[in-house]
């Protein structure tokens, strides 16, 4: 049976405001992270001719060629591709995401960067089979600006600054416990923090803060009575825990189980 006190970061999210003056540094001090290569959002419609026979690839190419000029006459690409490409990207109207150079067969890279959003290409033949593609958007070479990036530069810092103060709080108090086992309840009052005590457990219970965590079933075995651990981490944040009372394995008496 253990008390322990819970270390969230909602109790220590005052504690890791991220300003504008950090992210814009971030920015500054990380600016290669933000430098994006060419790159084209493509969509294809795959005609897979590898390890087929000479006929049966001149087959595939005029299935290509038919499939190609319905589209010049007006029928829908992404349609057309959900029908007729043997790629991955078919259920999704053989859109590919986006692609930079050095990715794709070069063929197929040559048209992807050579074509104009909204161009579509005639028929690539490449290792693996013949293709026909769309390039839906371009984009050349650039730095991110600060504005485009600063949202997820300020999570990440957040998070950062989070994880830095709960362990900074974990390892304060825990030395603080440690020295004085005995003040446990009175510590934790002092710092605002609720102490909560489980009821009797077995190896590797499932408590319902701690849900399966090894690192609490491990350590709640190891320490002796009022002994506190070093901080561990588990679902909720870290937690630091004392252990109050063991039960030793042993015959149970009617007034144990009479309930």
């Amino acid at each position: 049976k253990v008390r322990y006190v819970l270390i969230d970061s909602e109790h220590l999210r005052n504690q890791a405001k991220v300003t504008d003056d950090d992210v814009k540094q971030y920015y500054q001090s990380h600016e290669s992270d933000y430098r994006l290569e060419d790159r084209a959002h493509v969509q294809r419609i795959l005609f897979k001719t590898l390890g087929k026979t000479p006929a049966e690839v001149a087959a595939i190419e005029k299935t290509a060629q038919s499939v190609l000029d319905q589209i010049k006459s007006g029928k829908d690409f992404a349609d057309m591709a959900r029908q007729h490409s043997d790629d991955s990207s078919a259920q999704k109207g053989g859109d590919i995401g986006w692609i930079v150079r050095g990715q794709t067969a070069p063929e197929f890279e040559a048209a992807a960067f050579s074509l104009k959003p909204g161009e579509m290409s005639g028929l690539i033949k490449t290792g693996i089979g013949i293709d026909i593609i769309k390039v839906l958007e371009r984009q050349t070479a650039h730095l991110q600006p600060l504005e485009e990036v600063q949202t997820d530069i300020r999570q990440q810092l957040q998070k950062l600054k989070l994880a830095q103060a709960q362990q900074t709080a974990a390892d304060d108090l825990g030395h603080r416990f440690k020295q004085d086992p005995g003040a446990f309840l009175a510590t934790a009052k002092a710092e605002g923090l609720d102490v909560k005590e489980s009821p009797f457990f077995t190896y590797k219970q499932v408590i319902p803060d701690f849900g399966a965590s090894e690192a609490f079933a491990n350590l709640s075995y190891q320490l002796r009575v009022d002994e506190v651990g070093d901080p561990i981490t588990v679902p909720k944040g870290l937690a630091i825990i004392q252990l109050m009372a063991t039960n030793p394995a042993h015959d149970a008496k009617l007034d144990e189980v009479k309930a």
